[in-house]
């Protein structure tokens, strides 16, 4: 079987498992046995939480400079999408968060309160997609991707954000979105193109540009995940990071004069 089949076959596998298991009493045990988890743990589980927001994942590719620049569009084009199909699932089906069912009293939360729009939890999707993205695009150590992923996943239950349901229903759609990303034709051939002009020089540094705005408006951004300060700190230099390593791709002419004239003489 080829990868997009495996991967295919992954995302229905995890999307029907989170159906089958939504609103049992497995759930719960399996709920209540992770986020237990979450006040031992504040920081590492808020930090991963973190991790899975689709900005953060955004700057963790541009890191990779100019090499990334399909992934990075492709990466952009998932998130387009998935944020249209994830609100409309989460107006179709929604569902009440852990909170709202079991009061503070039977959930350990870290960080924001929620209370609604439960059902899929779209950090996993995010952490999912990202990882099917790694394994089709060939990244090297994609497994690592999707350990990150399950870390995300784990971390929505910690935090007392979402239900195991919620998880396996996220997760199997970011696996879908990822591959609608890399083998949708309109969509491989609009990453394609964008690369293109993005290795040029004023597309190297358009780039670099907006991530130093990215970047900038992730520091100012309010924090969901307060004890999560530090790794969010983090993202924002890993983006400023980016933006030199996109600025330097090309560098200035009076540059490539010098270096042509030291090679003259």
């Amino acid at each position: 079987m080829s990868r997009a089949s495996v991967t295919g076959a992954l995302a229905v596998v995890l999307a029907l498992l989170g159906w089958a298991l939504r609103g049992t009493s497995l759930e719960l045990t399996v709920f209540h046995a992770i986020n237990a988890w979450g006040p031992q743990a504040p920081v590492f589980w808020s930090s991963w939480s973190v991790v899975g927001l689709g900005v953060s994942v955004l700057l963790i590719l541009a890191a990779g400079g100019a090499a990334r620049a399909q992934a990075l569009v492709t990466w952009v084009l998932v998130l387009v999408l998935g944020g249209l199909v994830l609100h409309a699932a989460k107006l179709g089906i929604g569902g009440l968060r852990p909170l709202a069912v079991l009061g503070p009293d039977g959930v350990h939360v870290v960080g924001a309160a929620l209370l609604r729009s439960s059902m899929p939890s779209g950090h996993s999707a995010t952490g999912f997609a990202l990882a099917a993205l790694a394994t089709q695009l060939h990244f090297r150590g994609a497994w690592v991707y999707w350990l990150g992923a399950l870390m995300v996943g784990l971390s929505r239950m910690a935090v007392g954000a979402h239900w195991p349901s919620d998880v396996l229903a996220g997760a199997g759609l970011g696996l879908l979105l990822a591959l609608a990303g890399v083998r949708w034709p309109w969509a491989v051939r609009t990453a394609q193109a964008c690369a293109v002009h993005m290795q040029s020089r004023a597309g190297s540094r358009l780039v670099a540009g907006a991530l130093v705005m990215l970047a900038s408006g992730f520091w100012v951004a309010d924090y969901d995940y307060p004890a999560a300060a530090i790794t969010h700190a983090g993202l924002c230099l890993l983006g400023l990071w980016a933006a030199l390593v996109w600025w330097r791709a090309h560098p200035s002419h009076h540059f490539n004069h010098a270096d042509d004239a030291r090679g003259a003489a």
